[in-house]
């Protein structure tokens, strides 16, 4: 019996304070390229990130929601999450931010006793001085705190809305549910309890897999329709008057408790990644933008979180951690300069999976035949309009591999 599969994309706009859009964009797998044609038809990329709509007309990104909703191959939750209901996130969570902080100040106390007594800080300061960390970037504290929970709402809705659990045409078909979910770990921390709930039917843990991928928008379709269509409903909210849009309000079944608090803050102050991919060298942006989608079409379980390297190689693993062996793979592009050698050799030195980026030639190349063919299927002022768009960034992308 075939696996029936469904790939989802969560993505939110909006700040804490006012109200925040969170959007889910579902596809099959044979829906899913669909969803890179409309972005190359409407803003000449495949993938689509929110800096991209900057300074575009209204009316267009409007259409571009509308075209969205339209279309019968894609399934589109809207949910809007008041102020009322983030204030009860925040309220929620600030009993255990208390409790915690009066905690810390006992073994503060202790600390200071043992300093007196000649024996210097004890291990209990020193783990206070840890969790203290995820006071150093307060916006995205709460930022994360207000959203991951919004996205953990979400995502248990999706076991009574989400098509591939209502469906009768193969009642005894395997089902698979992939949920992407933008903004990295910290917005999907909640994902192991929240598969292992007695609340949901049909989301389990043999079934779904969850992942949060920092700038998802950049690498994976429905990710990237879900973070344009959150960002034009945050923008011209005036617009949104008769589009189908939920309330996202607290839910009890799912609520900010100790766990959520404690798992909230290991997640910032503790870089976690299932699955993660860093590139190393010179790589062309829109080859870069496919790879990861390239490798997670040959295994829908697997969502790579890419990064690219800033300084060196040596400092990344410092501030995001070494991590496993077998989650990290490396990407090496053209190896143009002394730091990017040493890059590449340090890596090779942590044991890391490495792969040259010609290896992946074959999965892109079959990423670009399997677009064509869709394309091919449009009418033809259409099809000429997008083939010429396509041709262009086939074309840079190739010549990576020369």
């Amino acid at each position: 019996m075939p696996t029936l599969v469904e790939i989802n994309g969560l993505d939110e706009g909006g700040k804490v304070g006012e109200p925040i859009w969170l959007v889910r964009v579902g596809v099959r797998i044979d829906s899913e390229l669909q969803l890179l044609l409309k972005n190359l038809e409407n803003f000449g990329k495949l993938f689509v990130r929110k800096n991209d709509l900057y300074g575009r007309e209204e009316k267009n990104l409007v259409k571009y929601v509308h075209d969205a909703i339209d279309d019968p191959g894609i399934s589109l939750s809207i949910f809007r999450m008041r102020v009322q209901t983030q204030i009860w996130v925040i309220r929620e969570y600030f009993k255990f931010l208390c409790d915690d902080m009066f905690k810390a100040r006992k073994s503060l106390i202790d600390g200071f006793k043992s300093a007196e007594e000649g024996n210097g800080p004890n291990e209990e300061v020193w783990q206070v001085v840890e969790t203290l960390k995820r006071f150093e970037n307060h916006p995205f504290l709460y930022e994360s705190l207000v959203k991951s929970y919004g996205m953990m709402n979400l995502t248990a809705k999706l076991d009574s809305i989400s098509a591939l659990f209502r469906t009768t045409l193969m009642p005894n078909a395997k089902c698979m549910i992939v949920i992407q979910i933008d903004g990295g770990y910290p917005f999907a921390f909640w994902w192991q309890n929240l598969v292992q709930s007695h609340h949901l039917s049909n989301i389990k843990k043999m079934n779904a897999h969850i992942s949060g991928v920092s700038q998802g928008d950049a690498y994976y379709p429905t990710v990237s329709t879900a973070g344009a269509i959150a960002y034009i409903l945050n923008k011209y909210p005036h617009r949104t008057s008769f589009l189908p849009i939920n309330e996202l309000t607290y839910d009890s079944k799912f609520p900010v408790d100790e766990e959520f608090y404690n798992k909230h803050t290991t997640a910032l102050i503790r870089p976690t990644f299932d699955n993660r991919m860093v590139f190393v060298g010179t790589i062309d942006p829109d080859l870069m933008a496919c790879l990861p989608y390239c490798l997670h079409r040959g295994n829908r379980r697997k969502t790579y979180e890419p990064f690219c390297i800033e300084i060196s190689a040596e400092s990344f693993f410092n501030k995001y951690g070494v991590g496993k062996q077998e989650n990290t793979l490396i990407v090496t592009g053209r190896l143009s300069s002394k730091q990017n050698k040493e890059d590449a050799q340090f890596c090779k030195s942590k044991n890391f999976q490495c792969v040259h980026l010609a290896d992946l030639r074959e999965s892109f190349e079959r990423l670009c035949t399997d677009i064509e063919s869709e394309i091919d299927l449009l009418h033809k002022e259409k099809k000429t309009k997008l083939t010429g768009k396509f041709e262009q960034i086939k074309k840079g992308c190739l010549s990576e591999f020369e």
